[in-house]
């Protein structure tokens, strides 16, 4: 993901594929087919979402 300030952050989703939250972006074009909601959340349709907040938590652990 690039963000607005310039910064990068390269965020590994295989391992939150195996949840029941996000298995469905297993699918190649499902996961391609996200979008960005309020400047912070990425957005699978009905699918799933996640904040750039949550993504933060993730990688300071």
């Amino acid at each position: 993901m690039e963000l607005s300030n310039n910064h990068s952050i390269i965020y590994d989703m295989r391992p939150r594929l195996v949840t029941t939250r996000f298995c469905a972006l297993k699918d190649l074009k499902k996961f391609k087919a996200v979008r960005i909601e309020h400047g912070n959340t990425l957005v699978w349709n009905s699918l799933c979402q996640i904040t750039i907040d949550e993504i933060m938590d993730m990688l300071g652990r």
